[in-house]
């Protein structure tokens, strides 16, 4: 090489410089040494990467970030190895990263403000960036992961984000994946313990007794959402809706003769979707959007009854492909669904059956599988997915 050199050398095998040669920036050899020979090497001029990055004037996080006036949040993140923050609106110039665009593998709520999340696949790189937001698009955080998983904490309670991933080194970042929605509410537990010899469970009591607050909660939740639209923004981050829109009053599957009120139902302290009051109504998760509303309206109703016998979603499991349903609003609009699949989940938390997308749709849920007595649940979460008809 000459004797002067600004950038990034690199080499398969070795890399021999020069006598008295000059460069500014760095000499990699990946499968053999760099020999030096009276050569002076300084620190590029592309980019200054320090342990703990200082963030713009828009956003002062910390190890526990401040969030900017435009934000409710709040958020650090914990790998098993160092990482630090920085706001995402700062860049870095250097030497484009050709690896493959990480893509988010497996992603769940852990508590009630943490969230954890892994990707891959491995492309020849172990170092990544992770940023993440109230809406898709917005980032307000992000913070440097070595190795392919990490825990997002201090979030707001049960405050679902959106989440992406890019390789990067010292340098540079590289390109970002897909963006996904990650940490949305919990299925709701909608079964009953069965019923033997005419006698309920003595479970039944204390699912009442323990489900009496939550309601409490919950009902205070979705008063505020009535009284305070802009407060939906905070737990699902969608828009507020339209002033002209109706709230919904009752739901109708004419194919499994369900006409049933509709009851609006907020969070349990556990972070779960609540249930309705009665094994004949069914709930409208009133903090996600509106049946009709762009999003994934989620609607759940009970599979059994106290008493053993039938509830209101009991036959939910014989809709099929192109099955209708309808909502009547309390403007008297109706809304109609079309029906596009089933899908079968373990109890907990199911991003894809709250989150935000492009259309409308609605999503049902009730339980299935065998009932568990040590966690008073059935096994299983059964939601019916359907697509507006426009």
């Amino acid at each position: 090489m000459g004797t002067d050199f600004i950038g990034t050398v690199m080499a398969l095998t070795s890399a021999t410089l020069t006598t008295g040669a000059n460069v500014e920036g760095r000499v990699l050899a990946q499968n053999g040494t760099v020999t030096l020979d009276t050569n002076t090497i300084t620190k590029a001029t592309c980019a200054s990467p320090t342990s703990t990055p200082t963030p713009t004037s828009s956003s002062t996080p910390t190890s526990t970030p401040t969030p900017t006036s435009s934000s409710t949040s709040a958020a650090s993140s914990s790998t098993s190895n160092s990482s630090s923050f920085s706001n995402s609106s700062s860049s870095t110039v250097g030497p484009i990263l050709n690896y493959i665009a990480p893509i988010i593998i497996e992603s769940k709520r852990i508590g009630a403000d943490s969230i954890f999340i892994s990707w891959g696949p491995y492309s020849g790189i172990d170092t990544f960036n992770v940023r993440y937001g109230l809406t898709n698009g917005n980032w307000l955080y992000n913070t440097n992961v070595t190795g392919f998983s990490t825990t997002i904490n201090a979030l707001p309670s049960n405050q679902p984000i959106w989440i992406q991933v890019a390789t990067r080194d010292n340098f540079s970042i590289g390109t970002y994946g897909e963006s996904k929605f990650v940490g949305g509410p919990g299925l709701p537990n909608t079964g009953f313990a069965p019923f033997k010899n005419s006698i309920p469970w003595y479970t039944i009591s204390f699912y009442f007794t323990n489900g009496l607050y939550e309601k409490q909660v919950g009902q205070r939740q979705i008063q505020s959402i009535i009284q305070n639209p802009e407060a939906k923004k905070q737990v699902l981050a969608i828009e507020t809706p339209k002033e002209s829109q109706g709230f919904p009053v009752r739901l109708k599957i004419p194919t499994i003769n369900v006409d049933s009120a509709i009851e609006y139902v907020g969070l349990t302290s556990e972070g779960n979707m609540e249930v309705p009051n009665n094994t004949i109504d069914v709930g409208w998760f009133g903090l996600g959007p509106h049946p009709g509303e762009q999003g994934s309206a989620v609607i759940a109703g009970h599979f059994d009854g106290k008493n053993g016998e039938a509830g209101v979603f009991a036959n939910l499991h014989k809709l099929k492909e192109g099955d209708k349903l309808y909502i009547e609003d309390s403007k008297g609009a109706v809304i109609s669904f079309v029906v596009r699949e089933s899908r079968t989940y373990d109890p907990g938390y199911a991003d894809d059956v709250f989150s935000p997308n492009d259309d409308a749709h609605l999503n049902l849920v009730t339980c299935n599988g065998i009932w568990d007595g040590a966690k008073k649940s059935y096994s299983k979460r059964l939601v019916v997915f359907a697509d507006i008809i426009h």
